[in-house]
C-alpha cells in the first residue's frame, strides 16, 4: 500500500474503471465534500462481476475504489466525484445535526465478498448458488456463515482506507450496514473488527 499515492483526487497507481462511451456518468451534480468513508461489500466474487454490474446501463449504481481478493485495488470515479454508493442513508453527526443521503458528502470502498451464505448439504452458497469453498467461509457470532475477507483484502482495506481518511479529513469511517441500518448488511461482522482498527489508527492519530 505504500506505493499508494492520492494525486488530483484519483489513487495512483489503482487501476482505472470507466464506462464505455454512450452510457451515461453514474455520478451526482455537484463536488463531494468527502466527509465520510463507508466500506461495503460487493455482494459478488469477482472484481471483473462488480465492474459488470457498473457497466450495465440499467444498474444505478457506483462507487471510488474496488478491493479485489488479492489486493489489487481499481478506482471508479475521482473522489471528488458524488458516486451512488450509500442509497437511501443517514447518519447523525457529533453536534446532533442529522445527515439525510450521504452520497453528496462520502467516499464508497467496495470490498469483493459475497456476504452471507447459505448452507446446503454441508456446503456454502452464495445468494445467487455459487458454492464457497470451506477455506472461504467464516461464521458470525449466531454461527451464521459469511464469506471471508482475504488478508490480502483486509490489509488493504485498511491502509488504503487510512491514506485516504487521513488525506481528507474525513469525520467518521463507518460501514454501508450503519448509515443503512435494517437495509443493509454490508460490510458485514467479517471486516467489523478490522473497521475498528482502522477507526481507532484514524481518531487516535488525530488527537
Amino acid at each position: 500500500y505504500l506505493m499508494y499515492k492520492i494525486d488530483k483526487e484519483w489513487l495512483t497507481p489503482a487501476e482505472k474503471i470507466t464506462l464505455p462511451k454512450g452510457i451515461a456518468p453514474k455520478v451526482s451534480e455537484g463536488k463531494n465534500t468527502c466527509q465520510y468513508l463507508i466500506y461495503h461489500y460487493t455482494a459478488s466474487t469477482t472484481a471483473s462481476s462488480a465492474h459488470n454490474s457498473f457497466m450495465n446501463p440499467d444498474t444505478k449504481a457506483s462507487w471510488h475504489i474496488t478491493i479485489d481478493r488479492d489486493g489489487k485495488v481499481y478506482q471508479l470515479y475521482d473522489f471528488r466525484k458524488i458516486a451512488w454508493h450509500a442509497g437511501k442513508s443517514g447518519w447523525t453527526q457529533p453536534n446532533g445535526a442529522k445527515l439525510e443521503g450521504l452520497n453528496p458528502c462520502s467516499i464508497g470502498i467496495e470490498m469483493v465478498n459475497a456476504g452471507p451464505l447459505n448452507q446446503k448439504n454441508g456446503s456454502y452458497y452464495t445468494w445467487s448458488g455459487q458454492a464457497i469453498p470451506d477455506m472461504h467461509v467464516g461464521f458470525d457470532g449466531n454461527g451464521n456463515p459469511w464469506q471471508a475477507y482475504t488478508q490480502q483484502q483486509i490489509t488493504m482495506a485498511a491502509n488504503v482506507g487510512l491514506m485516504i481518511a487521513r488525506h481528507y479529513q474525513v469525520s467518521d469511517i463507518l460501514g454501508h450496514e450503519h448509515i443503512s441500518p435494517g437495509r443493509k448488511q454490508d460490510p458485514g461482522p467479517l471486516f467489523a473488527s478490522t473497521l475498528q482498527a482502522v477507526k481507532k489508527a484514524y481518531f487516535t492519530a488525530r488527537h
